[in-house]
């Protein structure tokens, strides 16, 4: 029994997104009630590409999330900067895959990021100009994680 719960564990930490998350950008997120992993082009070495995934967590796990990780409260400054932030994602993830700028433009369209200012965030970044963005919207229990990795 106590074999099991140290691989369920370490597979949490080393085989989830969540887990990456945690060791690549010490976000920490408890394992989220749905996940839409809208969409990754990582893959291959060096590992270099986007993800976009929003999480679903119920009231218990997002009270837990609540508690974990240097959350910044939304102000008309950086809600604005985060508004900016998530459409230049958007933008350069679109002009990116050439020939498949309209996919992903759709993408984004019926997959939107939605925050408003009562929202908090999680922003990191690496001197590569790699980045992590986690967007907590309370109103609906969700988690919207952008990440560029160079």
């Amino acid at each position: 029994m106590l074999l099991s719960v140290g691989l369920y564990n370490a597979y949490q930490k080393f085989c989830t997104p969540y887990g990456a998350w945690e060791i690549n950008w010490k976000f920490k997120s408890p394992s989220p009630s749905e996940m839409n992993d809208v969409i990754n082009t990582i893959g291959g070495f060096p590992a270099e590409g986007e993800t976009y995934t929003i999480c679903k967590y119920s009231d218990y796990k997002l009270k837990k999330i609540l508690k974990t990780n240097n959350w910044a409260k939304m102000d008309d400054k950086s809600y604005d900067m985060i508004k900016k932030k998530v459409n230049h994602f958007q933008n350069t993830v679109s002009s990116i895959h050439i020939g498949q700028e309209e996919k992903f433009k759709k993408i984004f369209l019926n997959n939107p990021v939605t925050f408003t200012k009562d929202s908090l965030y999680f922003l990191k970044s690496n001197s590569d100009g790699s980045y992590f963005l986690s967007i907590l919207n309370p109103n609906e229990n969700k988690v919207y994680i952008l990440e560029w990795v160079q």
